[in-house]
This record gives structure tokens, sequence and C-alpha cells, in this order.
């Protein structure tokens, strides 16, 4: 047992718990209104890489990837029952990438493979969310996502095991949450100086 990893392990977990606490306010007080597919598919990958991750001998690193995946469940739930939304291409495209990647994971035993379908849904998970923070940035907390690429960036440090099935799918978390920072806070500045000038 690594102390110092366990430690970093925690502390994931407690920002997590933070950042999540806020999220869930923020839309119960209807100030933040998630893409329910988004979510969804965040689960179901995280599930996945958790597990994979997990066996690739990742350790306290892990821990962070199957909290995040029950939280994502729980975000997609809570978005359903509360948030009135339509589906569109956005959301169905990596919806059916996610369960592709599902049954392959299922049908094959290449953690890395898995590891780099996950990461592409992943990927293609974030768009309906990416969309909706350019539309939309203030139904989007910024706080949230950059408090998740922080908890991954700390679960990278925890990890017992640096192979590519390891490190790789947290190092993109990381990137898409920074990115999709920069996307909520660029658009919030841009419609705040149009609809001063207006």
């Amino acid at each position: 047992m690594n102390t110092y990893k366990d430690i970093l392990g925690v502390i994931t977990i407690v920002i997590a718990i933070i950042s999540y606490s806020d999220y869930f306010f923020s839309i119960f007080r209807g100030s933040t209104i998630p893409r329910t597919i988004s979510w969804l598919i965040w689960g179901v990958l995280g599930t996945i890489a958790f597990v994979v991750q997990y066996n690739a001998g990742g350790g306290a690193g892990t821990w962070i990837t199957g909290f995040t995946a029950v939280m994502c469940f729980l975000v997609a739930g809570t978005s359903f029952v509360k948030c009135s939304e339509h589906f569109t291409l956005y959301d169905w495209v990596p919806l059916s990438g996610a369960v592709v990647t599902l049954l392959f994971w299922f049908l094959t035993n290449n953690a890395l493979v898995a590891i780099v379908l996950i990461i592409i849904t992943h990927t293609l998970g974030f768009i309906p969310t990416m969309h909706n923070a350019y539309k939309n940035p203030d139904e989007e907390t910024a706080m949230t996502f950059m408090l998740n690429g922080l908890k991954f960036s700390i679960a990278i440090i925890a990890l017992d095991s640096y192979t590519l099935t390891t490190w790789l799918y947290p190092l993109v978390i990381v990137v898409l949450n920074a990115i999709l920072v920069f996307v909520i806070i660029a658009r919030r500045i841009s419609l705040r100086k149009t609809r001063a000038i207006s």
C-alpha cells in the first residue's frame, strides 16, 4: 500500500464531492441544465474505464474514475427527471458510440483498444455539452468542469502503474474539461460584450 498515493486518491474524491455538490445545487436552482445523454455516456464509459484501469494495476489513481462514473449516472437521472429537453443527432451519435464500446469491451479482452474506443466515444459525448455551452454558456457550471480537470490531474499522479491503459484516459479528461471551461468562460464574456453594445 502506497500511503502517499492513497492520500491523493482520497483528495480526488473530496474534490469530486465538492464539485458535484455545487453542480447538483445548481441543477435544483435551475441555473444549470445538463445534457442527459452526455452524462449517461460518461457514466457508461467511466464504468468501463474504471474496470480497465483497475485491472491494469492503476490503484488509488482509479478511484476517482469509478466514483465519477457513479456521479455521472446520478446527474443523468436528475437531469432526465428535472430538466425537459429534446434529443438531437448530437445526442444519439455519441450514445451509439458508447453502446458499441460497451459491446466491444464485453466481446474482446484488449484493454488498450477498449481505452482508445472509450476516449473517442467520451470525446463524442462532449459534443452535446460543448454545443450547449457554446449556445447557452450560462446553463453550464464552469467550476464543476474545472474541478473535474483538477481531480483527474491529481489522479494521474496517484496511479500505481503508468501504462497507456491507466494514464491516457484521465489525461484526455483533463484536456476536454479544460477546453469546455474555456468555451464556457469565453462565450459568457462574448455574450456580455454583445449585450452591452446592443
